[in-house]
């Protein structure tokens, strides 16, 4: 007999049963043990002594998400995932990302997904962890940042993801094969939790975040909803991670556009060449139009291939120059070269020790 559905509000876990129960090992170290090595704030590595607020907010940060909510529909479709096994018939690759707003992402023939964290899978965890001061602070730990979004709603809609990605047991044999799930999980393990965390709560798509609203997500139309409501500066995932590939793509485009070109110009030329098609006004008139096309489509777009390249650019120096200012001003230090040799350690020019 199936069990009741509960109410899993507040700081009760969504499941009890402990997955990764090590024969009894005590629950503060098995904790201790599932956080990462090192969290990044601000350019600087912080390892995670203690359950504080701002590890949890980095952890399930969607605040880009969140921002773009009403235009999200433009992205992905109002439903769960479909399991892993019908994105490998896709030809989707699964690449990991460690970033929750990178997780469901799919685009250039890849789904980005965030492995499952262990301190998730231990119950005593969502009972100690998520309290009131860890909800809404930001990496500065300002607790009056960002207080419109809950991190267990955000925890839990990331569980329930998973739920719908890892239904069938090729999907589990997919999910450890690509790290996604702790290799000491079981498929019975997985099977006993999936069915608690589903009849936890009779409302519990509504105690999800609102991202989990949707499932997989185009990362073409993130990026676009990110270009035109950023002021055409920033885009959700860069598409050229350097300057190179940004040519190669549009010198690619260009020469398929040319070809193109070439094609239909040399088929008007000979079709001009007969009797039938050289009387004929509308021919004429197309091939006048084409033509004129043909010669000032590329004087624009090399133009404005060029000014994006050098808008990207200025936008990157700036930003650098910025960021540089910045870590220079937190760690009280500058880049430039600490004037004559040794001045570090106190020797002055001539005054080396002599090799022995």
């Amino acid at each position: 007999m199936a069990s009741k559905a509960t109410n899993t509000t507040g700081n009760e876990a969504p499941f009890t049963c402990n997955i990764l129960d090590k024969d009894g090992k005590d629950t503060e170290a098995e904790l201790d043990e599932a956080f990462a090595a090192s969290y990044r704030f601000k350019d600087d590595f912080i390892a995670p002594i203690c359950v504080e607020a701002r590890f949890l907010r980095k952890e399930f940060d969607l605040d880009r998400l969140h921002n773009i909510m009403q235009h999200l529909w433009m992205a992905g479709r109002p439903a769960p995932p479909r399991p892993l096994h019908h994105q490998i018939l896709l030809r989707r690759e699964v690449v990991i990302s460690e970033r929750l707003d990178m997780h469901l992402v799919w685009g250039r023939g890849c789904l980005f997904l965030k492995p499952i964290p262990r301190f998730l899978l231990i119950p005593d965890f969502w009972k100690t962890s998520f309290e009131t001061d860890h909800v809404g602070t930001n990496d500065r730990g300002d607790p009056t940042a960002g207080t419109h979004r809950n991190v267990r709603e955000c925890a839990l809609g990331f569980l329930l993801s998973y739920t719908a990605l890892v239904a069938h047991e090729s999907d589990f044999h997919i999910a450890q094969d690509k790290h996604l799930v702790p290799a000491e999980v079981t498929w019975q393990k997985w099977r006993l939790f999936v069915r608690e965390i589903l009849t936890s709560s009779e409302n519990l798509q509504w105690e999800v975040a609102d991202r989990f609203m949707y499932g997989e997500l185009r990362l073409t139309r993130l990026n676009l909803i990110y270009f035109f409501i950023g002021s055409f500066s920033r885009v959700y995932l860069p598409r050229w991670n350097s300057y190179g590939s940004f040519f190669k793509e549009n010198t690619q485009f260009v020469i398929a556009a040319t070809a193109y070109i070439v094609v239909i110009l040399s088929a008007l030329q000979v079709g001009l060449a007969t009797q039938r098609l050289g009387e004929n006004t509308l021919i004429q008139d197309l091939s006048y139009g084409f033509t004129i096309f043909s010669i000032v489509a590329p004087a624009i777009f090399v133009p404005l291939v060029l000014l994006a390249f050098c808008a990207g650019f200025v936008i990157n120096w700036v930003w650098t120059e910025k960021t540089q200012k910045e870590r220079m001003s937190l760690l009280g230090r500058s880049w430039s070269i600490r004037g004559k040799i040794g001045s570090h350690t106190g020797i002055k020019r001539g005054q080396e020790t002599p090799a022995v």
